[in-house]
């Protein structure tokens, strides 16, 4: 706010312009001048008249004046005690000190600028980073002979500042400050990983409708460079963690596994079963057949697995011929039917091509959570024990840990 060209007050907002083709040229600055009349006539007093005033007297009679204070505690207007006071006269009174130091707005009784006593009142005006201290202010001896005066004229100030502000603040808010706090919120949000982004509420040619529809193009694009991103990520731990023959679990993934399921129980004592499959006479597959037979029998015999498994157990290949499935939250009774389901259904099926049809039996190993095992290790090494008991005991049969007894 500034008197131009030591002319009426206005107030002048300007704003840079950027190329439409390259967004960080400066062509030029879009100034616009607001003329504020009204308030100049309101402080000469020529709004009261026309208000109807029976009175051409200045503002509040005789001794009295109404005056803007602004945040470097300067007058901005003139003074009716003092010549060229605007921008020159400081006012360190006790209703600026309340405004800048508490934002409190204050009546009562003070000194003015001029250290002469005074009634009055001060109102605390905010837009944006400007803030001013609104003063109306009559010498005491005077005031008290005209307190009616004195509070019509207060209201007039408080009504038309009021309206004059609230008009401001809505244009500025449509006009600019709307449309950017939109934008910046949105790349917060983008900032913050947010993809939904969106910023369709600003309209317009101009340079922030431009900037917007930039934006919105590059946040739906990186949506989706996201989204195929996350779906490559997925498709590459998924493979990371399986047999590329089998499809079953790898030997690393499966380690994760019993390491997350044996500490669950550990923990809270729940059950655990592991149940270890080995191919009978594989490597004389192998040699009879060949390898790429032997792989045949591999992906057979890990698709009766899968199959005769149910969906809470975890199946993996361990190595070579080898085949594991852990079964969490299960007993060993249930462990031992399962392990009979899988023996049986690997001996009944047929792995063929186009040239050889065989049948095939295994060794299985059952292994079970007890006091004695510290790791789950423990409770591989104990299946393999288990496993490498029914082969020599003449393979074809499953064996518990601990147990004497073979089926």
């Amino acid at each position: 706010v500034r008197r131009h060209d030591g002319g009426n007050f206005e107030i002048e907002l300007a704003a840079p312009l950027f190329s439409r083709a390259d967004a960080t040229k400066l062509v030029g600055i879009l100034v616009n001048h607001f003329t504020i009349n009204s308030i100049k006539s309101l402080f000469d007093g020529e709004l009261v008249i026309e208000l109807g005033a029976k009175t051409q007297s200045r503002g509040l009679g005789r001794t009295g004046e109404t005056y803007l204070v602004n945040k470097d505690k300067l007058m901005i207007n003139d003074s009716f005690f003092v010549d060229d006071a605007a921008f020159r006269q400081v006012v360190d009174t006790y209703p600026v000190k309340m405004s800048f130091e508490q934002g409190s707005e204050v009546t009562g009784i003070w000194k003015d600028y001029r250290g002469v006593d005074v009634v009055g009142a001060s109102m605390v005006i905010e837009i944006d980073d400007f803030k001013w201290t609104l003063i109306t202010e009559q010498d005491v001896n005077e005031a008290f002979s005209s307190v009616e005066n004195l509070k019509k004229i207060y209201a007039i100030i408080i009504i038309i500042l009021t309206a004059f502000v609230f008009l401001m603040s809505i244009f500025i808010s449509r006009r600019i400050t709307h449309p950017l706090g939109i934008l910046t919120r949105a790349m917060g949000a983008l900032g913050k990983g947010e993809r939904q982004s969106q910023i369709k509420d600003i309209q317009g040619d101009d340079e922030i409708g431009l900037f917007a529809q930039t934006f919105e193009l590059m946040s739906l694009r990186l949506n989706t460079a996201l989204e195929e991103i996350q779906k490559k990520n997925q498709q590459l731990e998924e493979l990371s963690n399986r047999d590329g023959l089998t499809g079953l679990f790898n030997h690393r993934h499966l380690k994760e596994i019993l390491d997350m399921e044996f500490n669950r129980s550990y923990r809270y004592k729940i059950p655990l079963c592991c149940v270890m499959l080995d191919i009978d006479y594989f490597k004389s597959i192998n040699d009879t057949y060949g390898h790429l037979f032997g792989d045949v029998v591999l992906k057979g015999v890990a698709e009766v697995i899968k199959e005769g498994c149910r969906k809470s157990d975890i199946t993996a290949r361990y190595g070579g011929e080898e085949f594991i499935a852990l079964l969490p939250n299960t007993d060993l009774k249930q462990a031992r039917f399962v392990a009979k389901k899988l023996f049986e259904m690997i001996k009944v099926a047929e792995y063929f091509d186009e040239k050889n049809r065989i049948s095939i039996t295994v060794s299985i190993g059952v292994s079970y959570f007890h006091e004695g095992v510290k790791k789950y290790s423990d409770m591989i090494a104990e299946a393999d024990q288990a496993m490498y008991q029914a082969k020599n005991n003449g393979r074809n049969q499953i064996c518990v840990f601990g147990d004497e007894k073979t089926e």
